[in-house]
């Protein structure tokens, strides 16, 4: 089943495709979106409810997992729209991420690797016909999670720009498990720090690297307005003021 989010950006609905069930996880509260009536979303928590306005920023004192109730190598999170999920602590990523349109028109296959050829098809519809984004912004650290006994996602896809303003993006437990074969970044990359995503070998933990620059991001093309790239001012929704927990 598939589950769309209402967003409101510059006064223009825009739509987050989820597979369902998807959750935005804050480390200790799941939140869940339900479609409202433009413009609004509505937020549940705990059995309760609050229709909202939102922008498509997502904000949170704790860490953030986003993740899903399928198979681990089955997972994925589809985006339309310009959002931006920012933490003011980490950003943990368990599931695969791809721009819905991208998806739709570009054939590839989500479990295996990318080849050079088909990185140029994708590169190609991406800066002529893509115009939704993700930014990934964390204080922290931006996570690769690893899950029991060392799992991990084989051959990973994220389509996004990622901020790390004092850590690094990183696999958690790089150092163990098995070989995840190739992680492939379409978007950009903001450290502190370079973090390590796997060992150097044949046979060894963690994931060989595959970047490929978006260019969109630096001409400006794509971003909510809450990127930091941008110098301007707005008010985001901030999801521990959404819900009356008493």
């Amino acid at each position: 089943m598939n589950f769309s989010l209402i967003l409101l950006n510059n006064n223009n609905p825009f739509f987050v495709h989820f597979y369902f069930p998807f959750f935005i996880h804050f480390y200790v509260d799941f939140y869940t979106w339900e479609v409202g009536e433009l413009p609004k979303a509505r937020i549940r928590y705990n059995g309760k409810s609050n229709n909202v306005k939102f922008n498509g920023v997502i904000t949170s004192d704790y860490d953030i997992e986003l993740t899903d109730n399928n198979p681990l190598q089955k997972r994925l999170f589809t985006y339309d729209g310009n959002l931006t999920i920012f933490s003011k602590s980490n950003i943990y990523i368990n599931t695969r991420i791809v721009p819905y349109k991208t998806l739709l028109n570009v054939s590839f296959d989500l479990n295996k690797e990318i080849s050079l050829e088909k990185t140029e098809e994708i590169k190609n519809f991406v800066l002529n016909n893509e115009d939704s984004s993700l930014d990934l912004v964390a204080k922290n650290d931006v996570i690769i999670r690893s899950n029991k006994d060392f799992s991990r996602i084989n051959n990973h896809k994220i389509f996004a720009n990622i901020y790390s303003f004092n850590g690094s993006f990183r696999v958690e437990d790089y150092q163990n498990g098995q070989k995840n074969k190739q992680l492939f970044i379409f978007g950009s990359i903001m450290q502190r720090k370079r973090g390590p995503v796997g060992l150097v070998g044949q046979y060894v933990p963690g994931y060989y690297k595959f970047y490929v620059h978006d260019s969109r991001a630096l001409l400006g093309r794509i971003g909510t307005n809450a990127t930091p790239s941008k110098k301007q001012s707005i008010m985001i929704l901030y999801l521990e003021n959404v819900i009356n927990r008493g």
